[in-house]
């Protein structure tokens, strides 16, 4: 889910950023703190007064702000500077440090509508839906059109699964502001969950009028488009949500996932593996990888990624069965055993994975192992294997 925070941003909340990030320019990566900074950097420009007003905001935050080494800092004094500091930590990331500091503007002021907004919203990014939910409400009952309290109470019924309560409140949003694209996407969501695949398209149709660069819109819309069993959509869409975010991993896997279903494994390779080289810490995209060059009878390949996505997951049932299944091709029964008792490990009730060794015990003539595993198959209620070797007459179980 993509979630924009369009906020009016004023120099004060600048010049706190910037305190917090010259002490994140020390103790996290650098790269962190020049993505933050520059965001809010492109956000601030849209505002002509900053010129104006950046002297008056460095003297407030210089006595205000004590996170500078250096000289000391004195702690906010009232109920606007607390919030003020917790916006940049908001924006920071630091959801923990924002909601001591809202909760601090809220002691010196009950009535401080957005900072119990700003508090519900810090409370979602830390997944507690509930006090979510209950701050945004509170900013509701203090000002009935706070657009962003009913579009980030909607989120979190949506994270606890209340769909109906999620899409009142995204209706809502979208009547006090009829062009919030962010709301219609949610929305669009909300409907998926939901199973009304016709309302979420229109949904992601309008919020691509709103904004025709939306590419989560795109993607998603694509998924629809799946589900309803138009291919050919679903795959024009996946390209253009990659057209607009060329680095965003979840259209090549969903494009790559639809090529396999159409039995097109090149273009699945090709999507697979530009999703790891996007995310090379994700075990999923290694995996179908190789299930593509599996397909494609490539096994030095599909064996590399199969390896990568264990290595990545150690817990990756299907690609130790997967691998298992290539070292039986390549006559590696030891490797094959192997691997399959690691997936019976992780899943010890798929009647398959006992019969899948049961044959490889076959292989090697070792029909009382192999018997063994096809009596637990045939317990879990397949018991093909078993049968054959008693037709066979290979076992007497």
């Amino acid at each position: 889910m993509r979630l924009i925070f369009y906020e009016r941003i004023t120099v004060r909340h600048f010049i706190a950023l910037i305190c917090v990030l010259v002490v994140a320019w020390i103790i996290v990566p650098h790269l962190d703190a020049y993505i933050a900074l520059r965001q809010w950097i492109a956000d601030l420009q849209e505002h002509t007064t900053a010129t104006q007003e950046s002297s008056q905001g460095a003297e407030v935050w210089s006595d205000a702000f004590p996170l500078i080494s250096g000289e000391e800092r004195k702690e906010p004094q009232n109920a606007e500077e607390y919030y003020e500091r917790g916006v940049a930590y908001y924006e920071f990331g630091d959801y923990k440090e924002a909601i001591k500091d809202f909760s601090a503007a809220i002691r010196l002021d009950a009535n401080y509508t957005d900072a119990y907004y700003y508090r519900g919203a810090a409370y979602y990014k830390s997944e507690n839906y509930r006090q979510a939910i209950k701050d945004c409400s509170q900013a509701i009952g203090l000002d009935a059109n706070y657009t962003k309290a009913y579009y980030y109470r909607g989120l979190a019924y949506t994270d606890l699964e209340e769909h109906l309560r999620a899409v009142e409140d995204f209706n809502q949003a979208i009547a006090i502001e009829p062009d919030y694209a962010d709301a219609y996407y949610v929305r669009g969501l909300t409907y998926y969950n939901l199973g009304k695949y016709f309302e979420a398209t229109a949904d992601y149709n309008r919020t691509i009028k709103i904004d025709p660069n939306y590419a989560d819109a795109y993607n998603n819309r694509a998924i629809v488009h799946r589900t309803l069993g138009d291919n050919a959509k679903a795959i024009a869409d996946f390209s253009k949500a990659i057209e607009i975010a060329p680095d965003d991993i979840k259209a090549y896997y969903n494009r790559g996932l639809l090529y396999i279903v159409l039995n097109d494994y090149p273009k699945a390779a090709a999507d697979f593996n530009k999703a790891t080289q996007i995310d090379p810490n994700d075990a999923n995209p290694y995996y179908n990888l190789g299930f593509a060059y599996q397909h494609l009878k490539d096994n030095a390949n599909a064996l590399e990624s199969y390896t990568q996505a264990i290595n990545l997951n150690p817990d990756h049932i299907k690609a130790y069965t997967n691998r298992a299944l290539i070292y039986r091709e390549l006559g590696d029964a030891d490797r094959a055993i192997d691997d399959l008792s690691q997936s019976i490990r992780l899943f010890p009730i798929d009647p398959a994975l006992y019969n899948y060794r049961a044959l490889i015990y076959i292989d090697r003539q070792d029909y009382e192992q192999a018997a063994k595993d096809a009596q637990n198959a045939c317990q879990l209620g397949d018991c093909g294997i078993l049968q054959s070797m008693r037709d066979k007459n290979l076992t007497d179980e």
